[in-house]
């Protein structure tokens, strides 16, 4: 590593905690390896109250937050993503049902964690949705107002593909106008979105790609699974995440790229 390089603070962040038994293997091996910094919670799933404990060993040296889901499995309002999508847009959501999911999954974490969540996100990045959003601040500001989490900001760093920017359109800048508003922190931008079904090597590239674009204050998101799982249609991906996090190449990459991974708020503190 060239030593004259400035040295950036970078959080890895892994999605989708309590999914199924390989993401919460996947992602406990890679908090062992020091590989993640951050765990996205979903508190409204089968699996949360029997793997949620299992973070807690790894408290206080990183971030727990709620993933925040009203798509996947249980308790989803309106079956799928594109109808929520439609829903949101159209103000045709019930706030008060809105309101209850997501005191519902606040009330999960707290109970299993035993804290409140240091941040918070959404499942296929509803937590900027119109409503939801707003519902989302409201509660937040009435149940943490001594102790705000962080909010995720889904802007990219550099557009390596069309996805990144489809994400941020989905009411990023509006997410980020009103919490920086109210008091909310968030990550400065966010990196790791790619298409699901590129190749291990197109994978790899992309890696690289976003290690050596990353600053400090960015939150890179991954999605990781160890084995195989029926039923998602993104287990190949999440199987070729979790290879490249815990590989020499990925820690080769950060020294190179002069990258020290931390929590976001330390990172944070340590620039400002």
């Amino acid at each position: 590593m060239d030593h004259l390089m400035e040295l950036k603070y970078l959080t890895i962040c892994a999605d989708d905690y309590a999914m199924s038994p390989t993401i919460d293997a996947a992602i406990v091996d890679l908090l062992a390896q020091k590989r993640l910094q951050a765990v996205s919670c979903m508190t409204n799933l089968p699996l949360w109250k029997s793997s949620g404990v299992r973070l807690l060993g790894f408290l206080p040296e990183i971030e727990l937050g709620l993933h925040l889901n009203l798509t996947h499995s249980m308790n989803a309002p309106n079956g799928s993503l594109i109808k929520l999508l439609l829903r949101s847009y159209t103000h045709t959501l019930a706030t008060a049902t809105i309101s209850r999911l997501i005191n519902q999954q606040l009330d999960a974490f707290e109970d299993t964690v035993g804290q409140s969540p240091s941040y918070i996100d959404g499942h296929q990045h509803i937590h900027q949705f119109p409503v939801i959003r707003t519902e989302l601040l409201r509660i937040l500001l009435k149940r943490y107002s001594g102790n705000l989490p962080w909010l995720r900001n889904t802007r990219a760093r550099v557009m390596h593909n069309p996805k990144q920017g489809l994400i941020v359109w989905l009411g990023n800048k509006e997410l980020v106008r009103m919490a920086t508003q109210q008091g909310f922190v968030c990550n400065s931008r966010l990196l790791g979105s790619y298409p699901f079904g590129i190749s291990k090597q197109a994978y790899r590239y992309f890696m690289f790609q976003s290690l050596a674009s990353a600053c400090s204050g960015d939150l890179l998101m991954c999605h990781p699974a160890n084995a195989p799982e029926e039923g998602d249609r993104i287990s190949f991906a999440r199987q070729q995440e979790y290879e490249f996090l815990a590989s020499n190449e990925f820690v080769e990459s950060l020294e190179k790229n002069a990258i020290t991974l931390m929590p976001l708020l330390k990172g944070i503190q340590r620039t400002s």
